[in-house]
């Protein structure tokens, strides 16, 4: 990534990796465990987004602690229009295209025995379709998957590294927990992104 812009990716590379969350169990605390992901997470291009999450958890109620990073722009009318011209060309093969607005909630909550849950929910731009012409190439909205894996991989590793990785978990099952903040009702309340 070192001599790629952050925003932009292989105009092929959401055709080849699914965007995937990841849960999680560490000996670590939510606090902490939610700052491992953020960095790991900004290494890999992101940016942190501004506001608390976790003050308006708590101000619900709720055990969660979080942070939210995202990554991506919009295209436009005219780039994502090129986008879709070039797609069945051999042009695709080597040119850069823009990552949809992609937002990324790290999140953690305690768990009875002092290890703590750590989960890794990326949301691909809200609104149905922003432009017409941004989504003609299939896998628009996966274009950061390759940067979150890797995020996700360094967070295992260096939990592992350590020995503080209790469970490397997989899909996050937390959806169906009432308090768990990873519906897109939720997020857009409680970190703003409107996209």
């Amino acid at each position: 990534m070192a001599n790629q812009h952050p925003n932009t990716g292989s105009y092929l590379d959401g055709m080849f990796r699914l965007l995937r969350a990841r849960q999680m169990v560490v000996r670590d605390t939510p606090e902490h465990a939610v700052e491992v992901g953020v960095s790991y997470l900004v290494g890999h291009g992101f940016r942190v987004r501004p506001g608390d999450v976790t003050a308006a958890l708590r101000a619900e109620g709720s055990p969660w602690t979080a942070a939210a990073v995202e990554i991506g722009e919009d295209s436009g009318a005219l780039r994502g229009c090129s986008y879709s011209l070039v797609s069945a060309t051999p042009l695709a093969l080597v040119m850069k295209r823009t990552i949809p607005p992609t937002l990324v909630v790290i999140a953690a909550r305690a768990t009875a025995d002092g290890s703590c849950v750590l989960m890794v929910y990326p949301f691909a731009t809200f609104a149905s379709r922003k432009s017409l012409f941004d989504n003609f190439d299939l896998g628009a909205s996966n274009m950061a998957a390759s940067q979150l894996a890797a995020a996700i991989t360094g967070i295992l590793d260096a939990y592992q590294g350590v020995g503080a990785l209790v469970d490397a978990g997989g899909w996050p099952t937390a959806r169906n927990d009432k308090d768990a903040m990873m519906t897109v009702v939720r997020v857009k309340k409680l970190t703003g992104w409107r996209r």
